[in-house]
This record gives structure tokens, sequence and C-alpha cells, in this order.
């Protein structure tokens, strides 16, 4: 199974709604962690929940999804009001939310993104579930060990250098 995404993004901030609406996406899966905001967050800041309501506000259905805690994916999900939360969702092995989601939306896998900065949860949640993903740099990376960190950039560059670029 390949964990090479579909696209990369420096940050989430540079996936527009005209780049979503371009490539036909309906619904936007979301990371929290190191995505969206720090690990240790309360909750997202204002240009995270800026970009999330814009979404939202032209017609693109977001979700959260979370291999976090319950109590602290909902907190954050509540901070924007209608947003879906799924937490503990076993990513890579999330298709079951995503299609039981989707049938719900009444929405097809064609029009799915999975959003997200890792490479072996939300990458390879997209590529098992036959989707198409964007795999954006860590909001924080400073808990990584400066090898593993130095080591990941690497990869990410040297593997990935085929996959475009957005923003």
């Amino acid at each position: 199974m390949s964990i090479k995404p579909t696209w990369r993004a420096n940050s989430f901030v540079d996936i527009s709604v005209d780049f979503l609406k371009a490539n036909d996406v309906g619904i936007v899966f979301l990371d929290l962690d190191n995505t969206m905001l720090k690990v240790n967050a309360k909750l997202m800041d204002e240009e995270a929940s800026a970009w999330v309501l814009n979404l939202v506000e032209n017609d693109i259905r977001v979700r959260f999804l979370s291999n976090n805690l319950n109590s602290r994916v909902m907190k954050i999900a509540a901070q924007l009001g209608d947003i879906e939360a799924h937490s503990l969702s076993m990513k890579p092995f999330a298709g079951h939310i995503v299609k039981g989601v989707l049938a719900t939306e009444k929405m097809h896998l064609e029009k799915a993104i999975i959003v997200g900065d890792g490479i072996m949860t939300d990458t390879l949640a997209a590529n098992l579930l036959g989707t198409r993903s964007v795999l954006v740099n860590p909001v924080d990376d400073s808990y990584l060990i400066g090898w593993f960190n130095a080591y990941r950039r690497w990869f990410i560059r040297w593997v990935y250098k085929d996959v475009g670029m957005i923003g």
C-alpha cells in the first residue's frame, strides 16, 4: 500500500476554497493534532478557526478525524459550533467512520479528502480508502527528537519530490 499523498502543503491555510472546489472536494476530513493546532493546545487559534469556518461558509463540509481522546476533540469541535468530530478514530483504519459519514451525507468517496500531518495515519488512511489526501507540515515539530525530525523532513522532501505542492 502506498504512503504517498495526493498533494502536499506547508500548512492547512495553503489549501484554499478555490483549490478544493477546482478539485471537486465536497467534504474535508481534518486531523487536529499538529495539523490544525499544537498537540497540547486546548482550543484552535483564530487562524485555524477562521479557515475551518470559511470552508463551511463555502459549502464544503468539514469533519474532524482524530486519534485523540473524546473529551479534547469534542471541546475543540464545540468551539466551532456544528462541526462533527470523531475521536479515537484508529487511523489509518478509520474507513468505517469515513464511509459512515459519506453515507449519511449522501456523498461519494471521490468528493472526500483527508488533510493531516501524519504519513502513517492520515495519508495511509486516505490511500486505504482510495480517496485523496493532503500531507501538511506539522504545526509544531519541536516535540520530535532532533535526528528523527531531520530524517522525517529529508524523507518527505526526497520521497515525495514529485507530489504537487499547494500554495
